[in-house]
């Protein structure tokens, strides 16, 4: 395997610092989708043509299947576990 010259700790698909990126899809029926890639890979990889033209059919994922032409938006979340906040005393 060829060294890429990319930090060796950064996973692919991870965000900076590793952290894992998701994107929530958004369609225009209102239903809405959550993918384990960041945006910039979901639309590389999924969305697009090598050419850069949006794909006008159905793109597979694990579980269901949509056309990129019926896409609202696009929301990038991170997966980092919520820090939970202690019960106040009071409680």
């Amino acid at each position: 395997m060829k060294p890429t010259g990319k930090p060796s700790l950064v996973v692919e698909g991870c965000g900076k610092g590793g952290v894992l990126l998701k994107t929530r899809i958004y369609l225009s029926n209102g239903k809405e989708y959550l993918v384990p890639y960041g945006i910039e890979r979901l639309n590389e990889n999924f969305l697009t043509h090598k050419d850069g033209s949006l794909i006008n059919g159905m793109v597979y994922f694990m579980g269901f299947a949509l056309n990129p032409s019926h896409i609202a938006s696009l929301e990038e979340v991170n997966d980092e576990p919520r820090k939970v906040q202690d019960k106040p005393p009071y409680l």
